[in-house]
């Protein structure tokens, strides 16, 4: 027994040499991690002026890689110099001594980690296998009605408690219940509450979801003449840190906020829960959409799939259950409809077009080669504007018809909609796609590239990859540009471009709207323009 344990002693050193090796390998990895992150963000990943959010200040990137290299440096260099003492004392077979510094080093670089985890991307748990829980969020449903919907793991009926005061909120709906397409094990709950009152305030409860009790305002009437206010941008892209820059903007503005949309791209790929739970993360749109309905657009990234075989339009059409037209088109071997619908609030007419109706597109070089509008969508687009005649009116969807970014003009889309939207007197369209900001007037309608809502900006700037339509400067002015952007279907109508992250105000009061660009760095405005009906 005392060899066996006299054994074990002198196995101990060894071991002690081994987790100090170790302990200089993860000190080592830590040096080449922080300088090849420097290398990758110090390029031209960053466009003049940004700034980003360092723990909940803003700085430029040069102070923030700064700020880590030194931290990161230093702590790794006071381990790495006595795990390396304690390795050469055992190799000379010298009593070791006891060092503190390496574990402590370890722990610091460890707690680091997890709280840059927890601050920059708070869903991990989902990557763990545990189940995201979304919402309360809201949509508008039909004239004067609301679509409430939440999700979760639990797989019975749960019952919505509302009415008009917060202390009485004794009408009950029970929900309907349908499965993620992805997991049988989460499971998307809605209620609709129609036929309310215009320009009232409810309350609602889910007791078994969420003790807090939620509120929202439904839309006035058309003659209230109450101001209206919404904002829209495009490619949300599973971003954290902008959207959660937008969100904060939105709460912080005076003007109040009446609705929001996403022109298309919410996430990268539309069967990764995670990717969805950023969205939905109670700092970004979770943190509105309980009382501020939240109404989109679907992109080709709603087509997108981490996984092979996944359904089409994977979740998409489940968390946004709107009020799409009857008269559905489902094309020769095509899995779905178009999701493509309308809305009013007050004086103000929204449509929400569908860029990739039963499309399967194909892709060259990582673009999509194609996208359209089927007759149908067309029709009801004729019809439907036509009806709302006396209102302002937009419309929304992803892929763009005029731009000067990555993907450019839409000759295809251009001829389909132009003349409808001549026709109808259509005040302003927006859409995303090239994740840039950029402005046009074409016969008096304005066009927005809103696309500026995730975490990447297009490098426009970037000669080598976009040749003669390379931007000079990050802003551009086509009529200040010497004809360099003429070969560009559409160029002629450009008012001004910004390659930055940011969303878009709408703003309509009486027979005026204001449409104000305001950056995501900072909430500066990038440009304003005032339409008079």
């Amino acid at each position: 027994m005392s060899n066996f344990l006299g054994k074990n002693i002198q196995f101990r050193p060894y071991f002690k040499l081994l987790s100090q090796i170790l302990l200089s390998l993860i000190f080592i990895s830590v040096f080449i991690i922080e300088f090849v992150t420097i290398f990758e963000l110090s390029g031209d990943n960053f466009l003049p002026g940004v700034r980003l959010d360092f723990f909940g200040i803003e700085l430029a990137i040069i102070p923030i890689l700064i700020t880590v290299c030194l931290f990161l440096t230093s702590i790794s260099t006071y381990g790495l110099i006595f795990s390396l003492k304690i390795i050469i004392q055992s190799m000379k077979k010298r009593e070791i001594q006891k060092y503190k510094a390496p574990l402590i080093a370890l722990l610091l670089i460890l707690g680091t980690s997890f709280l840059s985890l927890q601050y920059y991307y708070p869903v991990w748990p989902g990557d763990l296998g545990v189940s995201p829980k979304f919402g309360p969020y809201i949509g508008y449903y039909g004239e004067n009605g609301i679509i409430i919907s939440w999700d979760c793991n639990h797989e019975e009926t749960f019952t919505l408690l509302w009415g008009i005061d917060s202390d009485d909120i004794s009408n009950e709906k029970i929900s309907n219940i349908q499965n993620w397409n992805d997991n049988d094990k989460i499971f998307h709950h809605t209620v609709i509450l129609d036929s309310l009152n215009t320009g009232d305030e409810y309350y609602y409860s889910i007791p078994q979801f969420s003790k807090e009790i939620y509120s929202f305002k439904t839309a006035p009437s058309f003659d209230s003449g109450e101001e209206v206010i919404f904002t829209i941008v495009g490619d949300t892209q599973a971003g954290y840190s902008i959207p959660k820059k937008n969100i904060k903007l939105m709460l912080d503005d005076p003007d109040g906020l009446d609705f929001t949309c996403i022109a298309g791209d919410l996430v990268n790929r539309v069967d990764k829960i995670n990717e969805w739970a950023l969205l939905f993360n109670k700092n970004t749109y979770g943190r509105i959409i309980s009382s501020v309905p939240w109404m989109n657009a679907p992109g080709n990234h709603e087509l997108s799939c981490e996984y092979d075989g996944c359904g089409f339009r994977e979740n998409y059409k489940l968390f946004f259950q709107y009020d799409y037209p009857e008269n559905k088109e489902v094309l020769d071997d095509t899995p779905d409809y178009g999701l493509y619908y309308s809305y009013n609030y007050s004086n103000v007419h929204m449509v929400s077009l569908d860029n990739f109706q039963n499309e399967s597109f194909t892709r060259s070089q990582g673009k999509n080669t194609r996208s359209y509008f089927t007759g149908a969508q067309l029709e009801w687009l004729e019809e439907d504007l036509s009806r709302n005649s006396e209102m302002w009116k937009f419309v929304y969807f992803h892929v763009p018809m005029y731009s000067m970014g990555d993907y450019s003009s839409n000759i295809d889309i251009i001829n389909q909609l132009e003349p409808i939207f001549d026709k109808y007197q259509v005040d302003a369209v927006f859409y995303g796609h090239d994740h840039h900001f950029e402005s046009f007037l074409v016969n008096n309608t304005y066009h927005f590239v809103v696309g500026g809502g995730g975490s990447s900006v297009d490098p426009m700037m970037d000669i080598e990859e976009y040749g003669d339509r390379a931007w000079t400067d990050y802003q551009l002015n086509v009529s200040e540009s010497e004809g360099q952007f003429d070969q560009i279907y559409g160029s002629e109508y450009q008012l001004f471009g910004e390659l930055s992250n940011h969303y878009l105000k709408v703003k309509v009061q009486g027979n005026t709207t204001t449409f104000t660009a305001i950056r995501s760095s900072d909430g500066s405005i990038i440009v304003k323009y005032v339409l008079e009906q």
